[in-house]
């Protein structure tokens, strides 16, 4: 991870923003982050403040819907385990994405930290990488 946060911190010294991905060997923060998410879902959406944006595609006989929720409260993001060691982190988020390709469907959840607030941004740099 610590080369991770070097990577993070060398991109905001430079005055950009990050939106990285987040993956299972990351640790707490990892966890942290999906239980969030996952604590969010199961509120029905009323644990806490997000924001939301929501993509359909429809090409080559497939149907793709990609959903972003963010969370940008520094009151939660500073309870998660890790989250201190990435410089300007303000938001987390989980994309999901489902794809129809026929009759069959996927489903794939995928988890990130940024230095960008907003659904409709984070979804927009996670798409345009």
């Amino acid at each position: 991870m610590g080369c991770q946060t070097e990577i993070a911190e060398q991109i905001v010294d430079k005055d950009g923003d990050y939106v990285l991905a987040l993956k299972d060997n990351q640790g707490h923060l990892c966890e942290d982050v999906t239980l969030l998410f996952d604590d969010l879902e199961h509120s029905s959406y009323k644990a806490y403040d997000y924001d939301y944006a929501k993509t359909v595609d429809k090409n080559h006989g497939r149907i793709e819907i990609r959903e972003c929720w963010t969370i940008s409260d520094p009151e939660v993001l500073r309870h998660l385990r890790g989250a201190s060691n990435w410089k300007k982190l303000v938001t987390v988020s989980r994309i999901r994405s489902q794809r129809w390709v026929g009759e069959e469907k996927s489903v794939e959840d995928r988890y990130h930290i940024a230095s960008i607030t907003g659904a409709k941004r984070v979804l927009w740099a996670v798409r345009s990488h």
